[in-house]
């Protein structure tokens, strides 16, 4: 059948609306995939100037408690390790949240307000490695490593910082 429109639509001039929908569906689904990858790119990119300038904000406050850490005798890569280690844990709630978010608002999106009724598609979570929820574990770790990574710099700021003088400035 299909063949035998495009045959027929070659000699003579067709108009189906059912094929013009199917297209305008299609690129109408593909605008939304692409709106979508912006949308999560961008949003990545907030998230990170967020967990930096949290991260920031939280090492040098307690500035001064590191540096009396250090002054009673605690090397540096122990303390590098616990500035580690407090970045590890706040970027696992910070990833936990962020991955219920999604959940909730997957499910309220397809299930609660029923999409698909309306607007004959819904929100699905496509299999990628092993199951339809890998992209949530994907996200998990993306935010743990974020979380790792912008607690470098003001870690390194923290120990690279003479110790009188922060004591000092109390």
């Amino acid at each position: 059948p299909k063949k035998d429109y495009e045959v027929f639509s070659k000699k003579y001039y067709v108009f189906n609306n059912a094929i013009d929908a199917k297209k305008n569906y299609q690129s109408l689904i593909n605008a939304t995939r692409v709106v979508g990858y912006v949308f999560l790119i961008i949003s990545m990119i907030i998230s990170l100037i967020m967990i930096v300038e949290v991260t920031q904000v939280v090492h040098l406050s307690h500035k001064h408690d590191y540096a009396y850490l250090l002054m009673q005798g605690m090397s540096k890569t122990k303390l590098m390790k616990m500035l580690m280690s407090l970045s590890v844990f706040l970027g696992s709630i910070i990833s936990v949240i962020s991955t219920m978010v999604c959940l909730f608002v997957y499910y309220l999106i397809n299930d609660v307000y029923n999409i698909q009724s309306h607007y004959y598609f819904s929100l699905a979570f496509k299999k990628i490695l092993f199951n339809r929820y890998d992209l949530l574990g994907f996200l998990f770790v993306i935010y743990a490593l974020l979380i790792i990574t912008a607690s470098i710099k003001p870690a390194l700021l923290v120990l690279s910082s003479d110790l009188l003088e922060t004591l000092r400035s109390e």
